[in-house]
């Protein structure tokens, strides 16, 4: 079967394409709205997955394609305004297809 155009294209990769990101955010990332900026970034890309707060850090499971991995990782490390990273730590990992969303943990 040949395509005839990108979006078909697109739908018959699958998830062969998926990867999952496992991102720890640390540095001012606590009372700055971080866990919104992440969830809305990752909604505006069509990434699944989940952030939630720790201790120390802020922790991000995101599953999709690596090349919109790799950009929401850039959009983690720019973090919200009042945010400042320090460092961050990064998994790549195979796709689990673990969520239908992305959501925020409380």
């Amino acid at each position: 079967m040949y395509p005839t155009d990108l979006q078909n294209f697109s739908s018959l990769k699958g998830d062969t394409m998926k990867k999952r990101l496992e991102i720890s955010i640390y540095g001012r990332v606590h009372g700055v709205s971080f866990r919104y900026h992440v969830a809305r970034e990752a909604n505006k890309l069509g990434i699944t997955g989940s952030v939630k707060n720790t201790k120390d850090a802020v922790e991000i499971i995101a599953e999709g394609d690596e090349d919109t991995l790799k950009e929401f990782l850039e959009k983690c490390k720019e973090g919200p305004v009042y945010a400042q990273v320090s460092h961050t730590y990064e998994e790549w990992k195979k796709c689990a297809n673990t969520f239908k969303e992305f959501k925020i943990e409380y």
